[in-house]
């Protein structure tokens, strides 16, 4: 028995099929030892349902009930490419009896091509673990349950399964860590009675639970005094054990913390004043939500301080590192300066210096006391190339 119980609601992903051609993204799959379908409580319960397709030509979808889960097998076909040999075929009937009418149904029909068809399991995430039950075509017509097929990722070099029967009827589970949105199976045949291989359906489900992010960051707390409109605070960042690409930040809940109204976020994770601000020794109270891209997300409370500003940076300058530029009406170009934070270890490019009366001037005054509020740093200048 190959289940456990877990009550979820089916979803759905994309289903597609390449014959030949290029490769899409995709992973090492980890293949069981094949096993054969021979009651209902062989459909594995492993993790979270993603998704389940009947491959058949006809419009029959399946509502297999294991352990109190309702798995729905959703309809797909394999139209080939134009242009592409060999299409693809469909058979419907002879798979045998599980003693549950509606897997029956599954296991009565499958498509089938030439060796090394492919198909993309798509709407992934990357990082998360996934599995993937591969049940092979069946039909018990003799000779034909004798066909078995084997189940590879396409990768170099490929993991293929053993072989799965066509009167078993044969299946396999594997797993794999997303590498991207998509994940490539390769049907292959077997090494006994190799014919064209098939599959009656497969079933995926996601081994690793999403969760949202754990933490919110925000890179400064502190505002300069009289601070206003557009006055960069800190960078907005997330902790999130899943990596799924980018998260969106709102300022949340403007009825708890009105003070979201002072301040906006920006070009995604730029958080910075949207109004005048206090003196020294005021503070706001706001709330920052970071949301994933699979819509979990996290709130966080941040208390900001209206303090002095630190010292002014002072930056080394040796004249034998300037590279001179065409004229400029500021003077002439003679390096960029860079910050570090010592923090982060990120390195924030200030602007250009320019040389004028033998006096080195910052070309942007907003920048440096940008860098001023992001911290202590050390500094360096790179020279300008010409």
């Amino acid at each position: 028995m190959r289940r456990c119980s877990h009550l979820v609601p089916v979803g759905f992903a994309l289903f597609l099929l390449h014959l030949g051609g290029g490769r899409s993204d995709s992973a090492p799959i980890s293949w069981g030892e094949p096993f054969d379908i021979v009651s209902v409580d062989d459909i594995s319960l492993n993790g979270e349902i993603v998704t389940a397709v009947n491959a058949t030509a006809d419009a029959v979808e399946p509502a297999v009930t294991v352990g109190g889960e309702v798995i729905v097998f959703r309809s797909q076909s394999f139209p080939p490419p134009v242009g592409v040999t060999p299409t693809v075929g469909f058979f419907t009937s002879e798979g045998g009896d599980t003693g549950n009418f509606e897997l029956n149904q599954v296991l009565d029909s499958h498509a089938f091509a030439g060796p090394g068809w492919r198909f993309d399991l798509t709407g992934l995430t990357p990082g998360l673990e996934y599995q993937v039950q591969i049940i092979a075509g069946g039909d018990r017509r003799q000779p034909l349950e004798q066909i078995t097929q084997r189940a590879g990722d396409g990768e170099s070099p490929e993991s293929i399964s053993g072989n799965m029967r066509r009167g078993g009827v044969g299946s396999v589970l594997g797993t794999f860590v997303a590498d991207g949105p998509t994940q490539t199976i390769v049907m292959h045949e077997g090494t006994v009675f190799p014919q064209l291989p098939a599959i009656s359906g497969f079933v995926l489900r996601r081994l690793t639970p999403p969760t949202p992010p754990s933490d919110v960051l925000l890179s400064s707390t502190r505002i300069d005094p009289d601070s206003g409109p557009e006055t960069l605070i800190g960078l907005l960042s997330a902790v999130d054990v899943n990596p799924q690409g980018t998260h969106v930040f709102q300022l949340v809940d403007h009825e708890t913390y009105p003070d979201n109204d002072r301040f906006e976020i920006v070009y995604g994770n730029r958080f910075r004043a949207d109004s005048i601000l206090g003196e020294v020794g005021s503070t706001y109270e706001v709330m920052i939500r970071a949301t994933d891209s699979g819509g979990l997300s996290a709130n966080k409370v941040f208390i900001l301080k209206v303090e002095p500003p630190p010292p002014i940076l002072t930056f080394d300058y040796s004249p034998s590192l300037a590279v001179l530029t065409t004229e400029n009406v500021s003077g002439r170009a003679i390096g960029v300066a860079y910050s570090e934070d010592l923090a982060s270890g990120s390195w924030l490019e200030l602007g250009n210096f320019f040389e004028l009366d033998g006096v080195m001037t910052f070309f942007d005054p907003d920048q440096l006391r940008l860098s001023r509020r992001r911290g202590y740093y050390r500094a360096f200048m790179r020279p300008l190339i010409p």
